[in-house]
This record gives C-alpha cells, sequence and structure tokens, in this order.
C-alpha cells in the first residue's frame, strides 16, 4: 500500500464523518469534535498547572 492511497482514504472517511451524503456539514458532529476537542486541551493544561 502507497502511504498516499491510506491518507487519501482516512480524509474519505473524515470527511464522511462530517459532512452528508447531500453535501451539507453535520453540525451536531462538528460541535461534537469541537466540545471533545476543547475539552482535552482543558485536560491538558490544567495537568500541566498541578
Amino acid at each position: 500500500m502507497k502511504p498516499g492511497n491510506v491518507a487519501a482514504r482516512g480524509l474519505d472517511a473524515t470527511s464522511a464523518f462530517f459532512i452528508a451524503e447531500d453535501g451539507s456539514v453535520r453540525v451536531e458532529r462538528v460541535v461534537a469534535a469541537a466540545a471533545a476537542g476543547i475539552g482535552l486541551i482543558g485536560l491538558l493544561s490544567r495537568s500541566k498547572k498541578d
């Protein structure tokens, strides 16, 4: 397998997760991913302060 093919397949899977078949953005999934990212950043920054 070529690394480019693996990367393209991963990008397609990620796009399909956030974009519906009709081309619209799945807002609830974008919000959930953003909330998870913010939570992770909060946990990491808090652990560095201790």
